[in-house]
């Protein structure tokens, strides 16, 4: 196996780490195929002499060892990841892939058809002429290349984005005047100063979304649950929190509160397991301020920054919108609504994909109760920028456009 001692093979480890398994000499002029087992090496090298190609078995979970030994393999020569086509030989590419691609942004991934599991398989039930085949459709893991080799994956991305979009509800269709595609994953930021109706608003989103059918996740920050929903009893003409068990609709509500242990660190995977369980929502985090993460030792500044980037992984990553509220510093309370209120302890503005500020001027109360609020909508990447005029109904906990 050209490795030298036979201790180091994977029945007699004695607790040492594997290297790469080569099946043939080194050369720096062919590519290589990575695979995860023995065998689909094995496999794989009946290509030869046919095929100029080089295969290396990582004998299981690749090891820190081996992540460093594939990023000098990478620096010099195409790779090719042939891992196991299940749910652990994706989840090692796709480890390997993030360091690689650093490396050399050009990583290939095997083409195995669908109901494959490996490339021994491959071999067994469609003989070479499979595995040449594989390797002839053989595509692009990286996001790199020129448009024309990868125009294909970019209509996909699109077409993945406005699937998973969740629709605007009818009472609310006016913001289909700035998301014609409907509500896209990405990151929401709602600022506002106190008392503008900021978790009315996103509580108001939630109970209209809920009602034809589409889950929220509403993580509470600063307030209980209770008060959070009696919002929702306020509009709802309700008699109290028993009569929200009748609601139908209302099972597509979830709520929690913040303790100890909710950080923003371990969100992605408490958003990630309720979906599971629930099936896709959005995802709401009231606010983004009183979120805690767990490095102590970084300034508010850099906290501010860590929890937005961490937020917007949720959104790229699970595909969901995710919604944040922010505030707005003092010293911007009688200006115009403008990017820079998202920038009080964070250069926040740049990582969020829209960014919508509420904004009112409480000397000009319409009549008791009731408040006029603009929505201004100052960032889009998916859509226009522009205002809406909304009658904040206070007692009712209600907002609705003013006509």
């Amino acid at each position: 196996l050209n490795r030298g001692k036979l201790e180091q093979t994977k029945l007699n480890l004695k607790g040492k780490g594997i290297p790469l398994c080569f099946l043939s000499p080194y050369s720096k002029d062919i590519p290589y195929i990575i695979c995860e087992g023995f065998l689909d090496a094995l496999s794989i090298e009946k290509l030869t002499p046919d095929f100029e190609i080089g295969t290396v078995a990582l004998l299981g979970n690749p090891s820190k060892e081996q992540r460093e030994e594939l990023k000098g393999l990478a620096k010099a020569n195409e790779i090719v990841l042939a891992l196991d086509n299940d749910e652990t030989g994706r989840r090692y590419q796709n480890e390997l892939l993030k360091e690689l691609a650093l490396i050399n942004p050009y990583i290939e991934g095997l083409g195995l058809p669908d109901g494959i599991k490996d490339v021994n398989e491959l071999l067994q039930k469609k003989g070479v002429n499979g595995i040449k085949e594989a390797i002839v459709n053989s595509r692009r893991l990286t996001p790199f290349g020129n448009v024309k080799e990868r125009v294909n994956d970019i209509m996909e991305n699109f077409r993945i984005a406005k699937e998973n979009a969740f629709p605007i509800p009818g009472t609310l269709s006016y913001l289909g005047e700035f998301f014609r595609d409907g509500i896209l994953p990405g990151l929401y930021g709602l600022a506002g100063i106190p008392a503008t109706g900021k978790t009315t608003y996103l509580n108001l989103l939630c109970d209209e979304m809920a009602k034809i059918g589409c889950k929220s996740i509403y993580f509470l920050t600063e307030e209980p649950e209770y008060r959070l929903l009696l919002r929702t009893i306020k509009r709802e003409g309700l008699n109290g929190f028993r009569d929200l068990v009748n609601l139908d609709w209302i099972e597509n509500r979830i709520t929690f509160e913040l303790t100890p242990e909710y950080t923003a660190e371990s969100l992605k995977d408490i958003v990630s397991g309720i979906m599971s369980r629930e099936g896709r929502a959005i995802f709401i985090v009231d606010s983004l301020h009183a979120l805690m993460v767990s490095r102590n030792n970084t300034d508010v500044r850099e906290k501010v920054i860590l929890k937005t980037e961490l937020l917007s992984h949720i959104a790229r990553d699970l595909l969901i919108p995710v919604f944040f509220t922010s505030f707005i510093p003092k010293s911007s309370y009688r200006e115009e609504p403008n990017l820079g209120m998202f920038k009080e302890a964070g250069e926040i503005e740049y990582l969020m994909d829209v960014g919508i500020i509420l904004s009112s001027d409480r000397n000009k109360t319409i009549e008791e109760e009731k408040l006029k609020v603009t929505l201004t909508v100052i960032k889009n990447r998916f859509g226009r920028l522009g205002e809406k005029s909304l009658i904040f109904e206070t007692s009712r906990c209600n907002f609705r456009e003013d006509k």
